[in-house]
């Protein structure tokens, strides 16, 4: 759901503060179109979603739009994504929403007509789904990590965003000019940012030359052995820009694999977010999967721990339920490593922990026999572009309820 700004103007002093505020913004030459959030940073720091927040923004959107017109208006896009189908490229538009929403995807992928849309087959709209997916999850966390980046220092926000601009660079140029090059330099440059604030926010000053992502990584997971899952994907993206030629040289790449590039940068950068805004929320990076607690992981999706785990190799793991959700008809056991806990946030409000498991409680007991989840079209997807629990599920919907 998209705020519809008033014209609601600030009073004098508050005209005057943002006048001071937007003249250090032309002196940065930061964006129009960002610059209201902008201001909203600096004036109120970090305060969570809702009408306080919705409140204060209100008055300060109203004086950039009166000041320079549509161009400070936001289109409620989070961002732009490529999406491959039948051999080209298309842009998703990934929408700003809150809570569970029911959207239809080909809505949202720009100058695809509705001819197009029809003739696509189950499996090219499987795959366009499972891109979306991947997508839309990875451009959320950036999102919330944008709009809470005071919790960075001021140089880790500088890369913070400059790898925001090279993704959103990546997505728009590839689509415009077919540069596959271009593409996959800029995803690769906003990944190894991420990871060069990774080494940052754990206390290391000096600075990085190096644009090999395998030796930032290594120093990054021998600073936090939790990092290490990304390996596969680091080494991936690497392959695909194994050194600066590709900036300077003509290095043929595939349009597959400039799209490819771009989704494996996104699940990099986006990890990395969660985790730190995580870190956070919780005030330490200590996390540790405990049987009888609840999670929540970066979609807000739920997740009950049942108990601990070890896993074949020995490694310590943890078993984790996940309930609810859109169908509200299974739960499903993962194992999951418990160096991955970093991306589960637990949840420590005595009230909501109470209410979620009286909601668990009340699932599990309509959930009590085993089902393959490949008799429901549910599986586990990993790749180096990212990983989801999830699949394609055919529902009956009769004419009457429409």
């Amino acid at each position: 759901m998209i705020e519809t700004v008033k014209n609601q103007l600030p009073s004098t002093d508050l005209g005057l503060r943002l006048l001071d505020i937007d003249e250090q913004f032309v002196k940065r030459s930061v964006p129009i179109r960002l610059r209201p959030l902008e201001a909203f940073k600096v004036l109120h720091g970090s305060i969570q979603d809702g009408e306080l927040r919705n409140s204060l923004f209100v008055p300060i959107a109203a004086w950039f739009i009166e000041r320079y017109g549509q161009r400070a208006k936001w289109n409620g896009v989070v961002a732009r994504v490529p999406v491959l189908i039948k051999g080209q490229v298309y842009l998703l538009a990934v929408p700003f929403i809150t809570g569970d929403s029911t959207l239809k995807l080909t809505d949202f992928i720009e100058e695809l007509s509705p001819e197009l849309a029809a003739s696509l087959t189950p499996e090219e709209l499987t795959a366009c789904l499972q891109s979306a997916m991947l997508c839309t999850s990875a451009v959320h966390k950036l999102y919330n990590a944008s709009v809470d980046d005071v919790h960075f220092s001021s140089e880790e926000r500088e890369l913070l965003q400059r790898a925001l601009f090279d993704l959103e660079n990546a997505s728009t140029s590839l689509k415009a000019t077919e540069d596959t090059q271009g593409a996959i330099f800029s995803a690769h440059a906003a990944a190894e940012k991420f990871l060069k604030i990774g080494i940052k926010r754990a206390g290391v000053a000096d600075d990085l030359i190096s644009h090999k992502l395998p030796k930032i990584f290594e120093k990054l997971v021998g600073l936090r052995k939790t990092y290490s899952w990304l390996k596969s994907s680091v080494n991936a993206l690497q392959n695909l820009a194994p050194d600066m030629n590709i900036r300077y040289r003509l290095v043929p790449r595939s349009t597959s694999e400039a799209v490819s590039a771009i989704y494996i940068s996104l699940n990099i950068c986006s990890v990395l977010a969660q985790v730190w805004l995580f870190d956070f929320a919780r005030g330490s990076q200590n996390s540790t999967f405990i049987p009888g607690r609840f999670y929540v992981d970066g979609r807000r999706a739920t997740f009950y721990c049942d108990r601990l785990h070890t896993t074949t190799s020995g490694d310590p793991a943890a078993v984790l339920i996940s309930f609810g959700g859109l169908t509200e008809q299974f739960m499903a056991e993962l194992v999951l490593d418990q160096e991955t806990s970093s991306l589960y946030l637990e949840i420590t409000d005595a009230r909501e922990s109470a209410e979620m498991k009286a909601h668990f409680e009340k699932l599990r007991q309509r959930c009590q026999t085993p089902i393959d989840p490949n008799e429901i079209g549910m599986g586990i997807h990993s790749t180096p572009e990212g990983s989801y629990a999830g699949g394609m599920m055919r529902l009956r919907i009769d004419e009457e309820s429409k």
